[in-house]
């Protein structure tokens, strides 16, 4: 099975060159290829990828600066792919080793999957603090029943990806990971879980972004539940469980000892603050 590799970037001239070198040292036995999408990069990220031709021979980048985001960056990607199959994975993560081969052997079997995410070896202690470890295991429902997975870890048969018109460009970044998996499911489309196929994952090392990345998720999942509700969708959170968190959220700074924890208390307030702007905006 011939598989493309989508990786959207912008501005990633600091970490493309790590996930390009894992790439590179991939061994899979069938033909593949890498997109380097990208979604109008300023920085070197253009001339850091063509570095790596020679080492990925079928390792093709392409403009997708017309709409911003990472959702058109992949649909744009995954119209110039040849495979058979599709592997998302993002410029500022590392995949692991034999990442190709545990994907591409799964999709023989399966249409839709996902691998797991690895979260210590890209994150300094302190970061690690500041958040949840998400795609560990096949245990990863939300919405009800439904599973989810995040698109630096995903892999689908190219006709599915064109069937559901790839992911949906209008949903802010985040949620246009769960609204994929969700349409993809209520078209009957299982999302099967590739324990083997790891990825290490970089979480956001500052304190603004673990704060505006967990308002950011946290915001969408509510758009992306006002849009699917009807379809027995159930709500991330109840307004009653809002409130109370928003309650207690202010007593647990007192117990901040260190940078982890004053991260871990950013990302529960973007979460809280994101989630109760979401219902503002979306719902009422």
């Amino acid at each position: 099975m011939k598989i493309s590799i989508v990786i959207p970037c912008f501005n990633a001239t600091q970490t493309l060159p790590l996930q390009l070198e894992a790439l590179a040292n991939q061994e899979y036995s069938h033909p593949w290829e890498v997109i380097i999408s990208d979604n109008g990069s300023t920085d070197n990220t253009e001339a850091i990828a063509q570095q790596f031709q020679e080492k990925i021979p079928n390792l093709r980048i392409i403009g997708a600066a017309t709409i911003k985001g990472a959702a058109h960056a992949r649909n744009v990607g995954a119209l110039a792919a040849t495979g058979e199959a599709i592997l998302f994975c993002d410029a500022d993560d590392e995949v692991a080793p034999r990442w190709i081969e545990a994907m591409a052997e799964a999709l023989a079997k399966y249409d839709f999957v996902a691998g797991c995410m690895e979260c210590t070896k890209l994150n300094e202690k302190w970061v690690q603090k500041s958040r949840f470890f998400p795609q560990q295991s096949d245990d990863f429902p939300k919405y009800g029943l439904m599973h989810m997975a995040a698109s630096c870890n995903l892999g689908i048969k190219r006709s599915l990806h064109e069937k559901i018109n790839g992911f949906d460009e209008s949903i802010p970044a985040g949620g246009e990971d769960d609204d994929y998996c969700l349409r993809l499911q209520q078209i009957g489309i299982s999302l099967h879980f590739v324990p083997t196929a790891a990825i290490h994952y970089r979480f956001r090392d500052s304190f603004y972004g673990i704060y505006q990345q967990s308002y950011s998720y946290a915001k969408t999942e509510i758009l992306v539940y006002q849009r699917h509700k009807h379809r027995g969708v159930v709500a991330p959170v109840s307004w009653k469980s809002l409130i109370r968190r928003l309650i207690f959220l202010p007593a647990k700074l007192l117990k901040v000892r260190d940078r982890g924890d004053l991260a871990k208390w950013l990302w529960d307030l973007g979460e809280l603050v994101g989630r109760s702007q979401g219902y503002f905006k979306y719902m009422i």
